[in-house]
């Protein structure tokens, strides 16, 4: 089962959740044979859990294995073992516990963001630089915060800090491709012609 399949499924159930009550996901529902009682909610994040984990190591390992440089396969594979070790200390910041969501976010766009990159070097048949040195920085700040060098509001806009950062570049790579793909072609981005223009035009 491949991401997209994955996440349409994930989203059916979600959705129907939304739409019907809140307790279906917590309602109490017996595995067959085994007998075992569980809930919806817990069978959901097993069923995105299993098949994320075998889509993802599948093609980790087909890659590796087909790559002709070993070494710089296992580079590209990095910045993604980092995503989870910041995922990981996360949960070891004082604002954990109040802010889970935040973190999700603020690793979850770094990944994102790093995705893009990766798949435009793809795409361009270029080289993918996979030293990033943003996941370093953001386990320092987590250091800082978990032993209190950081007090909560300093940690607080330090998380605020890396994720506008992250943004930012983000979003400066995605106006560089945008426009460098309208300039080949010859298009306009998000630019209307005057109707003067329009009119001598026809």
């Amino acid at each position: 089962m491949g991401a997209t399949e994955q996440m349409v499924v994930v989203q059916i159930l979600t959705l129907l959740c939304s739409f019907y009550s809140n307790e279906i996901l917590f309602s109490s529902v017996t595995i067959p044979y085994i007998n075992y009682e569980t809930t919806r909610k817990d069978i959901a994040i097993l069923f995105a859990t299993i098949t994320g984990i075998h889509y993802n190591c599948e093609n980790v390992i087909v890659s590796i294995i087909a790559a002709k440089d070993k070494g710089y396969a296992l580079g590209c594979v990095l910045p993604y073992a980092l995503f989870f070790a910041m995922m990981y200390a996360s949960s070891l910041s004082q604002l954990y516990s109040d802010y889970t969501a935040y973190f999700i976010v603020i690793c979850g766009f770094h990944l994102t963001w790093v995705t893009a990159i990766y798949n435009l070097n793809s795409t361009a048949g270029a080289k993918f630089n996979w030293l990033f040195f943003e996941p370093w920085a953001f386990l320092a700040i987590v250091y800082l915060d978990n032993t209190g060098v950081l007090n909560r509001s300093g940690a607080i806009y330090a998380y605020i800090g890396f994720f506008m950062l992250t943004m930012v570049r983000y979003l400066l790579l995605m106006n560089n491709i945008v426009n460098q793909i309208t300039s080949f072609m010859g298009l306009h981005f998000l630019k209307v012609k005057s109707k003067t223009k329009v009119a001598k035009s026809q």
